[in-house]
């Protein structure tokens, strides 16, 4: 079997600052802009975008909140991987046009440790939602 990532559910301190995040940040990568829910489970208004093949949903639990080193891209995050060196490009541009916390500006990945571009097989981008979140959008070659 090979498993699929589906489905994310994330704490957030302030659902509305976050969903206007959210908003602006993954429409770039084709998400919806957002559908409101009552969770079932959680009892709690509740925030899901997808975009077909993954969905992320916000809950507001900021007792839940890990907290995190925004400035480096060490650390947990979540990635997504991009069709082209062109499309983290754009979404670069994007985040800058939103005004996006961007940790790390598009760049090969593993360039100091390998010494050159050339074996280097990621080029991303990494960023963070209001909440530390951590994000990236990848390419790889292999």
């Amino acid at each position: 079997m090979k498993s699929k990532l589906y489905n994310i559910k994330m704490a957030v301190r302030n659902l509305e600052q976050s969903v206007s995040f959210y908003r602006k940040a993954f429409s770039f990568l084709g998400f919806s802009e957002g559908t409101y829910f009552a969770d079932p489970i959680d009892k709690k208004p509740t925030v899901v975008y997808g975009n077909g093949k993954v969905y992320l949903e916000l809950v507001e639990e900021p007792e839940l909140v890990p907290k995190s080193d925004i400035s480096t891209v060490a650390g947990p995050r979540i990635e997504f991987l991009a069709e082209s060196k062109e499309e983290v490009d754009e979404f670069h541009k994007h985040l800058l046009a939103i005004k996006a916390n961007v940790i790390s500006s598009p760049q090969y990945l593993l360039q100091e440790l390998l010494g050159d571009v050339e074996t280097d097989p990621w080029y991303c981008v990494y960023f963070s939602d209001p909440n530390g979140i951590k994000f990236g959008l990848i390419y790889t070659l292999s």
